[in-house]
């Protein structure tokens, strides 16, 4: 079975930008055979997935899901390159500390 992989990007700063394109070389490089990626857009305003057919939705914060079909989408690891605020990740640090894959989130030198 596929494991579900949440390509988290995005940001709240200028630097935004280079996460999406960071996100786009990592989603390029991930072997789809083996994984379900979706990724996941974080703003200030909202966190979004924008799904097959081109509708963006929000992500359920409560429990980092989104819907995708007739279902819940719940993700087994976290692919996190968002230049998210450092204060503003109190609000991830719940959910991602059970999810982040420590190889997939290494931070950049």
């Amino acid at each position: 079975m596929k494991k579900n992989i949440a390509l988290v990007t995005g940001g709240f700063t200028g630097e935004s930008v280079i996460s999406y394109q960071s996100a786009e070389n990592v989603r390029n490089n991930l072997d789809l055979t083996l994984f379900n990626v979706y990724t996941i857009d974080i703003r200030q305003d909202d966190w979004t997935y924008t799904d097959k057919q081109g509708q963006i939705q929000s992500v359920n914060k409560a429990d980092f899901s989104i819907l995708e079909g007739s279902g819940k989408v719940r993700f087994d690891k976290v692919f996190y390159v968002s230049t998210v605020v450092r204060g503003k990740m109190v609000v991830f640090r719940p959910i991602l500390s059970s999810l982040v894959c420590p190889l997939l989130a290494a931070a950049a030198p």
